[in-house]
C-alpha cells in the first residue's frame, strides 16, 4: 500500500488512505455506515468538498457505496490478513559491478547530444507512432553502414529494428513456429539461449560445426567472426560448409555479428552473409557496444522470403523514434565512422595494457588465460575446482561481475570493459595472485 507522508499531499487523499486502510484491515466491516459528509468534515476540521472528493474516490474504486437518502456504506470486501512485506533488492549481476559497462570517454556524447536536441526541436516524426519494423531513415542508414563496413548487401525493407537480441529472437519465433529448432555451439550466448527457450525453440547444444549440421535443426545460430566465449574466428572451411548445407537442406543460418569491432589480431573478418550473398542467412547486429551500452539498438536483416512471412501486426515497436533518428543522423553525417576508427584505436591500447598486466600470469600452472585477441573479457580456464572457487570468491569480494558455463565447467569469464586500464595490474593481482 502506498503511504503518503508528503506535506504537499492533498488532504482528501490522506483521508482516503486512512479510510481505505481501515476497510482492508477489517476495522470498518461490510455494510458499516460511514459518517455523513457534514459529520466527517466537522470531525476532522476540513471542508465538506474535501470529504466529497474522498468519498467519490472510494466509490470509484469500489470500497464504499452510496445509498440514496440513507448515506455511505462499506462494501463487502474480505479484509487483508497480511504483514508488512520485507523487500529485498533483486540481485543484478552487472548493474553495479566494477568491471562491466563502459568508461565515459569512449563515446562522443557532445556531438550525439547536439543531434538529439536538433531532432527534439525540429523533427515532426516524434509526434507520430513509430513503425513496427523500424524508422525508414534509420534502416537506410544501417544499409549504408553495413555495405561500407561489413560487405552486407541488403535493402531497408529487409531490416527489422528491436531493443536487443532477445526481442529479435521473439520475433523470429513467429515466422514459422512449427519449425522452431536451433543448433548452437556450446556454451552459447546466455541471453540468446534464454530467449530461444522462452519462445519454445528446441535446442541442440553442439561441440562442433559438424554436430550442428548433423542435428538437422532448422536454424543454425553462430557468431562466426567472434565465437563465444573464446573470441576465435570460424574457419572459412566451416563457413562454406554451413552455407552449403543451409542451401541443400533448406536450413537458415542466424549470424550474430556481435562485437566484431573488437578484434586485435586481424582486420575485419568477412561475414557469412557476404559469402552467401544473403541467401538463407539472417544477419543480426547491434550498436550497443560501439555507442552507449545502455542504448538498446539492435537489428536483423531478413532474407526476402522470410521478410514476407514476418507479420508486423503481432508486435509493437521497442525502440523510440528519437533514438533511431539520432543514430541515423550520427551515421549519415559520418560521425559514427569516425567514432569507430577512434574506438578501434582506444580498444587496442586498452587490450595492450591488459596483456601487459596479465603477462606475469601466462605460465601459471593453476590456470590458463585466453580470449585476449578479441572482445572485452578475459577467459580463465581453471585447472582445478579449488582455484575456481577462490577466483569466484575474490571476484565477489572486489565487486566484479563474472560468467560461468554449465557446459564448460572450468571456465570463468571476466569482463573488463568498465575498468580503468591504470587499475589492471593491481586488480588482476588481487584476483590471480
Amino acid at each position: 500500500m502506498q503511504k503518503r507522508n508528503n506535506k504537499n499531499t492533498p488532504i482528501y487523499l490522506k483521508l482516503y488512505d486512512m479510510i481505505k486502510k481501515q476497510i482492508l484491515s477489517g476495522g470498518l466491516p461490510a455494510n458499516h455506515k460511514l459518517l455523513s459528509i457534514r459529520e466527517m468534515a466537522k470531525r476532522h476540521g476540513i471542508s465538506s468538498t474535501t470529504v466529497e472528493h474522498t468519498y467519490q474516490q472510494l466509490m470509484v474504486e469500489g470500497y464504499i457505496r452510496s445509498v440514496p437518502k440513507s448515506g455511505f456504506y462499506v462494501e463487502n470486501i474480505d479484509p487483508l490478513k497480511t504483514t508488512e512485506p520485507v523487500f529485498t533488492e533483486p540481485e543484478d549481476e552487472e548493474s553495479d559491478s566494477l568491471n562491466t559497462g563502459q568508461r565515459p570517454n569512449v563515446f562522443d556524447v557532445d556531438t550525439y547530444r547536439k543531434i538529439v536536441n536538433d531532432i527534439l526541436m525540429h523533427d515532426e516524426a516524434l509526434y507520430k507512432p513509430s513503425p513496427v519494423s523500424g524508422d525508414s531513415l534509420f534502416k537506410t542508414a544501417i544499409t549504408q553502414h553495413l555495405t561500407a563496413n561489413r560487405d552486407v548487401m541488403t535493402q531497408p525493407s529487409q531490416i527489422v529494428i528491436a531493443a536487443g537480441i532477445q526481442q529479435l529472437i521473439m520475433q523470429l519465433a513467429t515466422i514459422d513456429p512449427e519449425k522452431n529448432t536451433v543448433a548452437y555451439l556450446i556454451p552459447g550466448f546466455k541471453r540468446a539461449m534464454h530467449a530461444f527457450k522462452l519462445m519454445g525453440f528446441s535446442l541442440f547444444a553442439c561441440e562442433t560445426v559438424e554436430d550442428m549440421l548433423n542435428s538437422k535443426a532448422r536454424y543454425l545460430y553462430i557468431s562466426p567472426s567472434n565465437l563465444y566465449p573464446s573470441g576465435n574466428v570460424l574457419p572459412v572451411k566451416d563457413r562454406l560448409n554451413l552455407i552449403k548445407h543451409a542451401k541443400t537442406d533448406h536450413r537458415i543460418i542466424i549470424e550474430d555479428d556481435y562485437n566484431h569491432t573488437f578484434r586485435y589480431n586481424a582486420y575485419q573478418i568477412p561475414t557469412i552473409h557476404n559469402y552467401a550473398k544473403g541467401d538463407r542467412v539472417i544477419y543480426i547486429g547491434s550498436f550497443s557496444r560501439t555507442t552507449l551500452v545502455s542504448q538498446r539498438l539492435s537489428f536483423m536483416v531478413l532474407p526476402s522470403n522470410l521478410r514476407i512471412l514476418w507479420n508486423q501486426s503481432r508486435f509493437a515497436p521497442t525502440v523510440s523514434t528519437l533514438e533511431q533518428r539520432a543514430m541515423a543522423a550520427f551515421i549519415k553525417k559520418g560521425y559514427y565512422q569516425k567514432h569507430l576508427r577512434r574506438l578501434a584505436k582506444i580498444s587496442r591500447r586498452v587490450n595492450d595494457s591488459l596483456k601487459a598486466s596479465l603477462a606475469p600470469y601466462f605460465d601459471d600452472v593453476r590456470f590458463t588465460l585466453s580470449g585476449l585477441d578479441s572482445n572485452m573479457h578475459v577467459v580463465v580456464t581453471c585447472q582445478n575446482p579449488e582455484f575456481k572457487s577462490v577466483l569466484i570468491h575474490r571476484l565477489t569480494a572486489n565487486n566484479m561481475a563474472y560468467h560461468t558455463f554449465e557446459d564448460m565447467t572450468r571456465i570463468v569469464l571476466i569482463p573488463y570493459s568498465g575498468i580503468d586500464p591504470d587499475m589492471f595490474s593491481s586488480l588482476f593481482h588481487k584476483l590471480l595472485k
